[in-house]
């Protein structure tokens, strides 16, 4: 058997393995994906199975050919012909990169929209589709960048220059964009660490106050009490401090104070103040409303009135409603709110 004819033969051999194989790994990804993955649900796993179905198929095949032409090359390393055996070995080389800076970049494409999702879920909010295109082109700007790389030292060309030339390009663009990597970075924060949500009422550390309506990747809008719409950048909510009214639930505890005079029966007090909370409609009975008499002052008996309600909004109607009801009841039993009396002393009088 010639020697050419040989190892046409094993191309073939080698190439059909190949392909055996590609399809192999292709049904094996796609048995793996239908029948454990896709019965749990959408996980990380089915989108990564997913993208890497067929790009995994055509890398082995490439594989095969680069392990084709390189024995080609070495079996004839005199020939007139290896000139196009290197070129043929060169352009199957790159096509393999190719392929698996596709494959790589399929793989993180899913995981990036996969980890979208899942912030979006647990946040309760939307992910900007916006910033989604623009991490995915700045990733597959970075695997390019490394394909490049990766194709350059193979072909033995220096590259100390242009990652001379990378590296301060990167430094470049990160002093140029730090407030909107900063905010970027913060928003993902928020959505991983979940201090408030969609409809939490939340109050800032400067005092305003508002309800959250959505959580970007670059800020954060809250309803505020007047109706406008207030716009924090994400890096200032993450380095401050948040109060959530509606965490761990929307249940608001109300305190109330009344100073009766000090000639007031205490007991009959406390039935009247007992009373007018179970006749203000908003208030829940569990937790149970709690009263005391929390002091003695100079000015006269403190009480003091605990009770919650559903949600924040409902606060002051609630309060509104004790103190009437309480007011009018002490009115009808005759009980006095305390009153400072001041006594003055003319020279002279004892």
């Amino acid at each position: 058997m010639p020697v050419w004819f040989r190892e046409i033969l094993i191309g073939f051999l080698i190439l059909g393995a190949a392909f055996v194989a590609g399809a192999a790994a292709n049904f094996f990804l796609r048995l793996l994906r239908t029948q454990i993955f896709l019965k749990r649900g959408k996980t990380l796993a089915d989108e990564l199975l997913f993208a890497a179905r067929w790009p995994v198929f055509h890398l082995i095949v490439a594989t095969g050919l680069v392990v084709i032409f390189s024995r080609l090359k070495a079996n004839y390393p005199n020939q007139v012909a290896s000139w196009i055996f290197n070129g043929v070995d060169a352009f199957v080389f790159i096509a393999a990169v190719a392929l698996f800076v596709y494959l790589l970049y399929r793989l993180s494409a899913a995981g990036l929209v996969w980890y979208s999702q899942l912030l979006a879920d647990r946040s309760q909010t939307r992910v900007d589709t916006q910033f989604i295109v623009l991490f995915n082109r700045l990733l597959k700007g970075v695997i390019f960048f490394l394909a490049v790389l990766v194709i350059l030292d193979h072909f033995k060309i220096d590259i100390k220059g242009l990652l001379a030339v990378a590296g301060i390009s990167s430094l470049a663009f990160a002093l140029a964009a730090q407030d909107t990597l900063s905010n970027m970075i913060s928003g993902f924060i928020l959505m991983a660490d979940r201090p408030f949500r969609v409809g939490d009422r939340v109050v800032l550390a400067s005092g305003e106050a508002g309800v959250a309506v959505e959580i970007g990747l670059r800020s954060s809008r809250f309803l505020t009490d007047d109706g406008s719409i207030l716009v924090v950048p994400n890096v200032e909510l993450v380095r401050t401090r948040i109060t959530n009214h509606s965490f761990p639930d929307a249940r608001v505890r109300v305190a109330l104070k009344f100073v009766l005079s000090h000639d007031s029966p205490v007991e009959r007090a406390k039935g009247i103040f007992e009373r007018a909370l179970s006749a203000t409609p908003g208030i829940l009975r569990e937790p149970e409303p709690a009263l005391m008499l929390s002091d003695l002052t100079e000015n006269g008996l403190e009480f003091s009135l605990f009770f919650w309600v559903p949600n924040l909004e409902q606060k002051g109607r609630a309060a509104e409603g004790v103190r009437l009801r309480a007011f009018q009841l002490l009115k009808e039993s005759k009980i006095r709110f305390a009153q400072r009396e001041v006594w003055l002393k003319e020279n002279g009088m004892p």
